[in-house]
């Protein structure tokens, strides 16, 4: 069933709905240490200026959230803004109800009014298929490694895993 939302730029005091939308199934969403701290090093004193924040509310909840944390770069000498894709989070029972794209444009937009030059995503395979829908380019396939620091707490995370 489709529940009733409404889309808005970010506004200031929005970090404990936000966060809450990281916290309220660690296991599941795979964020950790997301809290006020790593916010404001992260979206509010990033160097290249403020990340683009765009969340979706349903009565005074947060119930999904976007963000582009600005990164300067330099090709052929130019310095340019590029959006880099942050956290992502839409509630459960708030997907699939098109909340992703419509804050997926708000973000195109606010990026497009700041001049920023372009947007670089590493999407999930939850979020793949909307960017591609959105316009989005496959421009490579970045291979998954990994390096296993400690076997016998990455053994036992599988072995609970499989239980």
């Amino acid at each position: 069933m489709k529940k009733k939302w409404t889309t808005r730029p970010y506004r200031y005091g929005d970090e404990e709905g936000i966060l809450s939308l990281f916290s309220s199934n660690v296991k599941e969403s795979g964020f950790r240490n997301r809290n006020r701290e790593w916010w404001q090093s992260h979206y509010k004193q990033n160097p290249a200026g403020d990340a683009i924040i765009w969340v979706a509310e349903a009565g005074n909840e947060i119930v999904a959230h976007q963000s582009w944390v600005p990164k300067k770069l330099k090709p052929f000498s130019q310095t340019i803004i590029a959006g880099r894709s942050g956290d992502s989070r839409t509630k459960a029972d708030y997907r699939r109800q098109g909340i992703f794209r419509e804050l997926l444009l708000k973000g195109h937009e606010t990026a497009m009014k700041k001049g920023w030059s372009l947007f670089i995503g590493l999407p999930n395979e939850n979020s793949h298929l909307g960017l591609i829908k959105s316009g989005w380019l496959d421009v490579c396939m970045i291979p998954k490694l990994v390096k296993i620091l400690r076997p016998g707490r990455v053994s036992k995370a599988i072995r609970k895993k499989r239980e």
